[in-house]
């Protein structure tokens, strides 16, 4: 599958980025050391996305999970349901 995805640089100082999906959808990325972070929740489901710049290829890794059984009041858990992992190369 090729999905044409843009990552555009909103605000530098914070170091903070999104991944244009295009027809409108935006996700909000953080770059931490040489890490883009994302974390969002879609049909009740949240999704960690961080992609890593390993010389001349990125890794993209997802995990998501539903809700779990609240085991404190204070703390929200979720289960880890799937992971994907991907390494992409740039093409020419």
């Amino acid at each position: 599958m090729i999905k044409d995805y843009k990552l555009k640089l909103k605000d530098g100082d914070r170091n903070l980025y999104v991944t244009d999906e295009g027809e409108g959808l935006e996700l909000t990325d953080y770059l931490v050391g040489n890490k883009l972070y994302s974390i969002f929740e879609t049909q009740g489901v949240m999704l960690t996305a961080s992609y890593e710049l390993r010389g001349e290829e990125m890794i993209f890794e997802v995990t998501s999970g539903k809700k779990a059984t609240v085991t404190h009041p204070q703390v929200t858990t979720f289960g880890t349901t799937s992971v994907q992992r991907v390494n992409l190369t740039r093409m020419k």
